[in-house]
């Protein structure tokens, strides 16, 4: 599956690429996790993952993190407790920090129907272009990425919320929203939108798949169903 190519996907590289972050923020001991991944080109160098209630000692862990791998951008969450944040290491002007609000207008408002949506269809695009290098290691972003689903309603691509998430007892996909905030300033044009719902990483290439709520990672290969865990059956064509 894509997700298992892009562990293995050398050929993405770090080469003369730029380093970009991108920083997914929560406040939590326990929960959900701040989580700043950061890439060299199409290739994530590392991520780092924690909890942590306090705005102030977030934004300094971020600031330590720009002053060790010098990204050309931050691209951070900036709603809800991520506010904060970014305001604090904008101040401290130390690197050029682009604010992302996930629930804002789509840039392409006619084919998705928020950001959130159209920055992970992207983010799927690059996946199957083979231009994205994720380390093997990390089975908790490989399982968020497994977990994405989205519907395509007249022609409108939804992203499952974190709140339907959260009512099926999965956790917010922190590590995965970092992820696609690294990768946001460098993504393809928009695909052709058209009727059905799938797996963004774990579905049909050629044809989505007609379903109420799918993945939004896809697999490659012969036809034939597949599971996508939690009693979930995938098909394509």
């Amino acid at each position: 599956n894509l997700i298992m190519e892009a562990q293995n996907n050398t050929d993405a590289g770090e080469g003369d690429g730029e380093v970009m972050l991108g920083a997914d923020f929560g406040a939590s001991t326990d929960g959900d996790e701040t989580v700043f991944v950061i890439r060299k080109g199409n290739t994530v160098i590392h991520t780092i993952a924690f909890r942590e209630l306090d705005t102030t000692k977030t934004a300094e862990r971020l600031l330590e993190t720009i002053a060790v791998f010098k990204p050309r951008k931050v691209y951070a969450d900036e709603a809800g407790v991520g506010k904060g944040v970014v305001d604090i290491v904008r101040n401290a002007k130390t690197a050029w920090v682009v604010g992302v609000n996930n629930a804002r207008t789509a840039n392409d408002d006619k084919h998705y129907a928020n950001l959130r949506a159209e920055i992970y269809w992207k983010l799927r695009e690059k996946f199957f272009g083979g231009s994205v290098n994720i380390p093997r290691h990390d089975t908790i972003l490989q399982g968020q990425l497994a977990t994405l689903k989205y519907e395509i309603k007249n022609g409108r691509l939804y992203m499952e919320s974190k709140k339907d998430m959260r009512s099926k007892g999965l956790r917010s996909p922190d590590r995965a929203d970092a992820l696609a905030l690294a990768f946001y300033p460098s993504f393809i044009a928009n695909p052709e939108i058209t009727e059905g719902a799938g797996s963004v990483l774990i579905t049909s290439r050629w044809k989505p798949v007609q379903a109420t709520l799918s993945p939004i990672i896809t697999r490659r290969g012969n036809a034939r169903p597949f599971s996508l865990g939690r009693g979930r059956q995938n098909e394509w064509d």
